[in-house]
């Protein structure tokens, strides 16, 4: 199978499992969108918007922050639709904000049909898998996709949702133009947040590693954080600062990927522990080795979705053994 196949094949997939359940006809939310430097996450926010124009649910009537939710606001604007809440890494107890959110949203509208898009699920507590199973259970009608079998058995089994499998959304903006590369060398993608792995390479090891690189201090990334900031101290003009501020949404998902993709693509392969390098290499054919995570959550997404694509490798030890792996799909 070619790498084109293989991510025309999950952007099917995405296709077909999200059809049934997307909005037909009435206003919805998207919750969540990711304002901080996640590449990858704006990459799923920017899929949702693809796939959600292409089935014909047009533009979200109500979307937020974390940190920007309004219960009023998205009551007035969506009324009985349904609320969809962004894909990504963050149900769980690790990511707090997010999780937060979700179940708020859950208790505020125990009537309307909430959709989680794609996420893959870490709890490290059982009393907090517990608490959230004891708040989603309540609920009507909500539905949990996952990105792995590890956390479909989670969602089925411990928080008693209904929940199917699903590709991540960032599949739906596929295929991606691949940069022009500005020279021969490997682009070293490695996590430096507590998702890291032990054991990282660094320039002892004649390798330079990166992470996804911070939003620049300027032009719309200025506005949106100034915006964001402006929400959070003026209560009382919240509803229009906030409506200002998504305006912002798309522009920074879309630059904030941009400027990810070019540094992937600098190079003439990537070696990765961060999800979306993988998925991001793939959508742009680039050549590439994937690692680990601390706790298992790109192995568990390569085997459910990517172990066939013939651009990509698995590493399962160190990121030093896996320069081997990389004469292999990218020879010199």
């Amino acid at each position: 199978m070619s790498y084109p196949e293989t991510i025309f094949r999950l952007r099917d997939v995405l296709r077909e499992t999200l059809a049934p359940l997307l909005p037909h006809g009435e206003p919805y939310a998207l919750l969540d969108y990711p304002a901080y430097a996640n590449v990858g996450d704006s990459a799923i926010w920017l899929g949702a918007l693809r796939l959600l124009d292409e089935s014909g649910a047009g533009e979200p009537a109500y979307t937020c922050t974390a940190k920007t939710y309004d219960a009023t606001a998205l009551r007035q604007r969506v009324g009985t639709g349904p609320i969809l809440v962004t894909g990504g890494g963050n149900f769980g107890d690790v990511y707090t904000s997010s999780q937060t959110l979700r179940e708020q949203v859950v208790r505020d509208f125990p009537e309307n049909r909430i959709l989680q898009l794609p996420q893959t699920i870490r709890y490290r507590r059982e009393e907090a898998l517990a608490a959230s199973r004891r708040t989603l259970e309540a609920h009507r009608d909500f539905t949990l996709l996952t990105r792995d079998e590890q956390s479909l058995a989670i969602a089925r089994e411990g928080l008693g949702v209904r929940s199917m499998l699903c590709p991540d959304l960032a599949f739906a903006l596929a295929p991606l133009p691949r940069p022009e590369p500005q020279g021969h060398g490997i682009v070293w993608l490695l996590r430096e947040d507590g998702e890291a792995r032990t054991g990282r390479l660094g320039s002892d090891d004649g390798v330079e590693p990166v992470d996804w690189p911070s939003d620049p201090k300027r032009g719309v990334f200025a506005i949106q954080r100034r915006l964001r900031k402006r929400v959070a101290r003026k209560p009382a003009k919240r509803a229009h600062l906030a409506g200002l501020m998504r305006r912002t949404f798309t522009p920074v998902a879309r630059r904030r990927v941009q400027r990810g993709c070019a540094m992937l693509g600098a190079g003439r392969a990537v070696v990765t522990d961060r999800l979306h390098g993988h998925v991001l290499s793939l959508l742009m054919g680039i050549p590439h080795v994937v690692l680990d995570n601390s706790y298992g959550k790109n192995r568990r997404f390569y085997e459910a979705w990517t172990h066939d694509a013939p651009n990509a490798r698995w590493c399962e030890g160190p990121a030093a053994s896996c320069l081997g792996l990389l004469d292999e799909v990218a020879p010199v």
